[in-house]
């Protein structure tokens, strides 16, 4: 990848924030995210996996929470960080990542290390959940959360070129979004206090079949295998796309009266 290549790169990440932005605002006036943080009602400290533009970080210092974010895009850290200071919550960002060449057009992210005096709240910081030692080393060796929330992954097209997923074998916006559930429940297990809850919430056509919806919990089921986490049986709610921004997912051969927010939360042993 070359310098010009490491400019696209930015920009990339620059558009999914603009798209994302136009998406997000639409579902936090449609209460989206209200119901959504509703799902870690009790939960005191919570850590976001994928804070997008802020509107679901919003929402979670809204419902009370201290929250700590997490975002692989810088443009994201930035607009979240700007998001949480118009709603009068203060908002300290953490921009660690160096993109450098990689072969054959690819990058790699090198992350500096998390400062000594980070707070255990009120932080907004850029780090990758599938690729950053020092932030995962950072916080399973803090104060344990409360809650967990990884909401509606998404994420820039060059995000493929990054060498780490190649190392992982993933190679689809779909392997990735698997991924990054498995992990997020293997750092569940290792960061909630026992009894913390991690709400996981994608979208999809609601099933048609118990089979179907049976099928969503055995999947959760499966990624939560030996992780200490116990999901509990899926909820629904239904969604209508925006007009504009970015899309939440290929209505090609969808009911789009089906659409529904699928949200499973699990419980720590």
């Amino acid at each position: 990848m070359t310098a010009s290549a490491l400019a696209g790169l930015s920009r990339q990440r620059a558009d999914y924030a603009r798209g994302w932005s136009a998406t997000s605002s639409f579902f936090a006036a449609e209460g989206h995210y209200a119901w959504m943080a509703e799902q870690l009602a009790g939960s005191r400290r919570v850590l976001e996996i994928g804070c997008g533009v802020g509107f679901s970080s919003a929402a979670l210092c809204a419902a009370g929470h201290e929250l700590v974010a997490l975002d692989e895009n810088p443009a994201c850290v930035r607009a979240t960080c700007a998001r949480l200071r118009e709603a009068g919550v203060p908002a300290r960002p953490l921009l660690r990542g160096r993109p450098v060449a990689g072969r054959d057009g690819r990058y790699a992210i090198r992350y500096l290390p998390m400062p000594a005096d980070a707070p255990p709240a009120g932080l907004v910081v850029e780090g990758d959940a599938m690729n950053d030692g020092t932030l995962l080393a950072w916080l399973v060796n803090g104060p344990c959360f409360d809650g967990m929330a990884c909401w509606l992954v998404g994420t820039h097209h060059a995000r493929g070129q990054n060498l780490c997923l190649e190392g992982l074998g993933i190679t689809s916006a779909a392997g990735l979004r698997l991924a990054l559930h498995r992990q997020v429940y293997a750092l569940a297990g290792r960061v909630l206090r026992p009894g913390g809850r991690l709400s996981i919430i994608d979208r999809m056509q609601k099933p048609a079949t118990a089979a179907l919806e049976a099928e969503i919990a055995a999947s959760h089921a499966r990624l939560a295998h030996g992780t200490g986490m116990r999901p509990q049986a899926p909820a629904y709610r239904c969604y209508r796309e925006p007009e504009t921004g970015t899309r939440m997912t290929a209505t090609g051969g969808f009911d789009s009266t089906r659409l529904a927010l699928v949200s499973v939360t699990s419980l720590k042993d």
